[in-house]
């Protein structure tokens, strides 16, 4: 045993360890790179959700002189079956994965993010442009699933999405950002319902109402990894830095009269 510990020694394995532990990133620049990994992320959802319609149709196109299916959630019966559901399982684990600024905002995207791969693992049925029509599809529940993930994410752009601007110090950029949400949230809250209702109409421009809801997605998406880079606000929270939200003041309530103090009583 001692022979082994003077070996150690010798070799230098403590120095060497030392060494190295010093080498290990810490303070802001430790930070640093998790902001990066983490905004890395987001970008890479977004990315990924953005380029869905665009590799599939071209995917499509490439594999086969066949007629493009009717929708988006038409290709998962085409030759581009694999990458649909690959990009709508990445999607949904990073809705599931990510950690919002509350619990609600949190359970919304865990449900977002759960539905999100439900519509991979029930797709829509076949249409005119399906390729290879698989034997298995639940229409009524790749809808409703469809529909849930996007309200998720729209509840949280109209009522959530604002809830850290107070961290940044540009009134405009501010008032920008809030109107953006807002819109971008109702815009998730309607297009769904509006292409669950084309889907019964056998319209042949569904494909690009899909697309719009999607890219509303990516919009609101990007403009809140935007507000991050702007407020850091999760640089602060990494560190511990991130102050509470803004509260207004409480109203002043009613004072109790102040009583005059009484008079000496004469002896």
């Amino acid at each position: 045993m001692a022979a082994s510990q003077s070996i150690t020694s010798a070799v230098g394995i403590p120095q060497l360890r030392m060494s190295l532990s010093r080498r290990r990133l810490a303070g802001k620049a430790e930070q640093d790179l998790m902001a990066h990994t983490y905004f890395g992320l987001r970008w890479g959802l977004g990315i990924a959700a953005f380029l869905l319609p665009l590799v599939t149709r071209l995917g499509e196109w490439m594999l086969t002189d066949h007629s493009q299916p009717d929708s988006i959630s038409g290709y998962y019966h085409t030759g581009m079956r694999n990458y649909f559901i690959a990009t709508l399982m990445v999607i949904a684990a990073g809705l599931f994965l990510y950690k919002g600024f509350s619990r609600l905002e949190n359970l919304l995207l865990n449900v977002a993010g759960i539905a999100t791969a439900l519509i991979a693992f029930f797709p829509t049925g076949c249409d005119a442009g399906a390729t290879e029509c698989a034997s298995f599809s639940a229409p009524a529940v790749h809808g409703t699933c469809a529909i849930i993930a996007f309200g998720c994410i729209g509840i949280v752009a109209i009522f959530l999405g604002p809830s850290n601007l107070d961290l940044l110090d540009d009134e405009r950029r501010k008032r920008t950002l809030r109107t953006l949400y807002r819109a971008v949230g109702l815009g998730m809250l309607l297009v769904p319902g509006l292409t669950a209702i084309l889907a019964h109409h056998d319209v042949g421009w569904l494909y690009w109402v899909e697309l719009g809801a999607l890219w509303i997605f990516v919009l609101y998406w990007g403009a809140k990894t935007v507000e991050f880079h702007w407020s850091s606000a999760e640089v602060q929270a990494m560190s511990g830095e991130l102050p509470p939200p803004q509260q207004q003041p409480p109203s002043p309530g009613p004072q109790a009269p102040i009583n005059p103090p009484a008079a000496a009583k004469g002896g």
